[in-house]
């Protein structure tokens, strides 16, 4: 796991200065029509859509400047790079940063999943107990 890493997008998120002019964590992102890269101009997205302006030297956006995408790879491998960027699971890549739409009292990870209108507040303080969690558990 990429604590570092995981850490550095919970403080940009709770910075409250996102690339993104609305956060909404159940859009991964969006862009003006006609622009070639994405730009404040009523944009919305989630703290994956947030990775491309936090990780410019490990993600991009794709084409259509809609998905983070690993600068190695093609479109269509969002949670791929996401898994790569923190070196977690694709399971714990859920937990933390896809929006569950039915209200559940299931942990995992040290964390409840979130509905879709959660904060970005929210997402930093999941990803913060996501690493303690892990910590606690993978100590050597």
């Amino acid at each position: 796991m990429r604590a570092d890493r995981l850490l550095k997008l919970a403080e940009h998120l709770e910075t409250g200065k996102l690339f993104h002019e609305t956060f909404d964590f159940s859009i991964l992102s969006s862009r003006c029509l006609g622009m070639q890269e994405p730009q404040q101009c009523g944009s919305v997205g989630c703290a994956m859509g947030e990775m491309p302006y936090v990780f410019p030297d490990l993600c991009k956006y794709d084409n259509y400047g809609l998905t983070p995408v690993d600068i190695e790879r093609p479109p269509g491998h969002t949670y791929l790079c996401v898994q790569e960027i923190f070196d977690i699971s694709k399971d714990a890549v859920r937990w933390l940063f896809e929006p569950i739409y039915l209200i559940s009292t299931e942990t995992r990870y040290g964390i409840r999943r979130l509905l879709p209108h959660a904060t970005k507040n929210q997402v930093a303080e999941n990803i913060r107990l996501f690493i303690k969690f892990y910590e606690r558990n993978h100590a050597d």
